[in-house]
This record gives structure tokens, sequence and C-alpha cells, in this order.
């Protein structure tokens, strides 16, 4: 069974707090949605197996960050005051303060990302999780966006591991090695955005390497 892709959770309604185990410094606690607020809801996703597997398509977004499996760990899965939590790297829950999440430095928010990833990775258990990057038809903007892009690059393929920085960082070397033209827009956005700070910050934090290697499956 896969993930819920984004959680619109209220403020106080359902919302748990993920408490993070590593690293120093950034956001200690994340709140997230109530169907991984506690362990025992953890057995309905993959149950039969045992695995949870986390699938979501990679893509650009307004805010620079690349929409991936850190992405997905921490603001897709964070209830209403969670996303307010990270978009404002920790400093209001209130999804009145929105114009905050404007006024955040870039890298904080990246790095938020990663720090709520790993509450709820850590959580989850790190061990159980199976990460699906699904690189087709790929915009500048997520399909979130009330207006987003058109595509500009067609099918690279599928992407898996039980590592998601190396997945993502693979997925960002693939986007790197496409069509140049095609893939211009794509690349200057993650490049304007600090976009791949987000997995500086996750391999710092000991939630998974940039390092890889690809291994093909034929069809």
């Amino acid at each position: 069974m896969v993930l819920p892709r984004r959680h619109r959770g209220r403020p106080g309604k359902g919302t748990g707090h993920l408490a993070r185990t590593r690293g120093r410094r950034g956001l200690r606690r994340t709140p997230v949605g109530p169907a991984i607020s506690f362990s025992e809801d953890f057995r309905l996703i993959g149950q039969e197996s045992g695995r949870i597997v986390h699938a979501v398509p990679f893509q650009g977004t307004r805010h620079g960050r690349i929409r991936r499996c850190i992405k997905n760990m921490s603001i897709g899965i964070a209830s209403g005051e969670g996303k307010m939590w990270i978009h404002t790297a920790g400093v209001t829950r209130n999804l009145d303060d929105f114009a905050l999440c404007f006024k955040t430095e870039q890298d904080l928010f990246l790095e938020s990302m990663a720090e709520a990833a790993g509450s709820v990775i850590d959580k989850l258990g790190a061990d159980r999780i199976v990460y699906v990057n699904l690189m087709n038809n790929l915009s500048i903007d997520c399909d979130c966006d009330s207006n987003p892009a058109p595509p500009e690059l067609a099918d690279i393929g599928i992407l898996a591991s039980m590592d998601p920085v190396a997945l993502d960082r693979a997925c960002v070397d693939l986007i790197y090695a496409a069509d140049e033209e095609k893939s211009a827009s794509l690349r200057r956005r993650m490049e304007e955005k600090h976009a791949t700070h987000t997995l500086d910050r996750a391999e710092a934090l000991g939630i998974g390497r940039q390092q890889y290697t690809l291994i093909g499956i034929d069809a």
C-alpha cells in the first residue's frame, strides 16, 4: 500500500507529534496527520509484508524543492500545522501566518524538510520502507500547483531504493544527464533554489547517503 501523497490535517484535529532523534539543531518535533501519529496505525500500511511502499512522482516545485522522497516524507505527511512548521523552519504552526512561509531563509526551509523527514522515517523504521520515484512527464512545477508549467521532459523511468537520499540523488543526476535543452528549466530552478541542499542535510543527519549504484531491470 502507498502512503498518502499529502495530508490536509487541521490544527488540533488528530495531529500527533514525532520527535527527531538525529542531529542537535533545527526542528525537534514534527506535527503529523492522524494516520501515522501512533505506532498502532502503522500496521495498517503494508501490513501483509511488514513493508511500507512510498511512491511519489519526481517533479519540481515553485519553492525550488524537488518533489521526491525527502519532500514527501516531510511536508507530504505533515499535518496542516506541520506544513507551516516546516515551511517556516520552526517559527510557527499557525495556519493564519501563511505569509511567513515566504520569508523563511531558503536553506533553513530545505534543512527543515530533511529534519522532518528524519523524524517520520525514524518512527516508521528505516528498514521497513521501500521508496519509489516515478520520473515521467517531468515539469518544473508540482501537480498540486493550480497552474503548473507543462512537462518538458518525457519518461526517464521508475527508480526504487531503501535509501531515500541515494534515490533522490540518482534522480537529480538523471535530470542532468537528460536532454540539455529539455531539462534546462528544471535544472535552473533547482540551482537557483539550492534544491539539493536538502540532500546534504539529510545525509548529515544519517538518513542516507548520496553515493549509489544504478542497477537496470529489463522490462
